[in-house]
């Protein structure tokens, strides 16, 4: 919220485009996951020389090709359609918090 008042204070714009700010959080969790996957990989218990083979069955399952395509129903409406559904929530409470407060957007996340 004090992002939105600050960014209509010193651009010449007058406020902060939300797609930009949808697009830089989503930046910043892929990265945040790409440097933590050593570290989560070792959690679950998969050694990290093998991931690019998880990695490889999962683009396969998404493309709905190769051997393990018999467990992936849906794919890839369904991921595609969560995807989409997701980024519209997203951009909904972000659009609520420039045009409200944060509490307004927390309370309708919550009741969502």
């Amino acid at each position: 919220e004090s992002v939105f008042i600050d960014a209509a204070n010193h651009l010449k714009t007058g406020s902060v485009d939300i797609f930009v700010v949808n697009s830089f959080g989503s930046g910043i969790q892929a990265l945040c996951i790409l440097l933590l996957l050593p570290f989560l990989s070792k959690l679950k218990g998969i050694p990290f020389n093998q991931l690019p083979g998880y990695f490889r069955d999962g683009a396969a399952c998404f493309v709905n090709m190769g051997s393990v395509s018999k467990d992936c129903v849906g794919a890839p409406l369904l991921p595609l359609l969560f995807i989409t559904v997701n980024m519209c929530f997203n951009i909904s409470l972000l659009r609520l918090v420039k045009m409200s407060s944060a509490v307004v957007s927390s309370l309708s996340s919550t009741l969502a």
